[in-house]
């Protein structure tokens, strides 16, 4: 729980509060083919708490949690012999719901800007790592990400602050 009290003036004082609350957990399963070989596959769910926003405006002042849901799989080896070493592999899919995203509004007045819980999208890739020593005292690493981004909804809250204009918005 999150809950902010602010005094603009000795008689006057506003007080917001926002509750975030979620079952998160982790499921693995792995298999080793053999003595330097596994394979593995995961499912978590995570979220980050919604807030308070001292400096927000209007509905930018408190905002919701955020859910992510991340499956990923992958296979890891090492070797030894002649020229020790290791490979890693994972691909991963990671998808939000009411994402946090940042608003921002210039209009008459100051600039502001806020947090929002009101996007949805995923981010996939992957990822690959390895090193191997050709020789003692010698070793030859690299390391391979790519992510794939995409922004597939962006609920605009329908009130925009007073004295702001509310923007036009385009998700694709």
């Amino acid at each position: 729980d999150a809950v902010l009290n602010i005094a603009t003036n000795p008689t006057c004082t506003r007080t917001f509060s926002q509750h975030s609350h979620a079952t998160t957990g982790e499921f693995d399963l792995e298999y080793k083919l053999s003595d330097n070989t596994n394979v593995y596959a995961k499912y978590a769910r995570g979220y980050r708490q919604g807030s308070v926003n001292p400096r927000g405006v209007g509905f930018l002042v408190t905002f919701g949690q955020e859910q992510v849901d991340l499956y990923e799989a992958g296979l890891k080896t090492n070797w030894r012999g002649a020229m020790p070493g290791y490979f890693n592999v994972s691909v991963f899919t990671n998808e939000f719901a009411d994402q946090q995203l940042q608003l921002s509004y210039i209009g008459r007045g100051s600039p502001t800007s806020g947090i929002c819980a009101c996007g949805t999208s995923t981010i996939q890739g992957f990822e690959m790592d390895g090193s191997i020593s050709p020789f003692k005292g010698f070793n030859f690493s690299g390391a391979l990400a790519y992510l794939d981004t995409d922004l597939k909804t962006f609920d605009y809250p329908a009130v925009g602050p007073a004295g702001f204009p509310t923007p036009v918005v385009d998700a694709n």
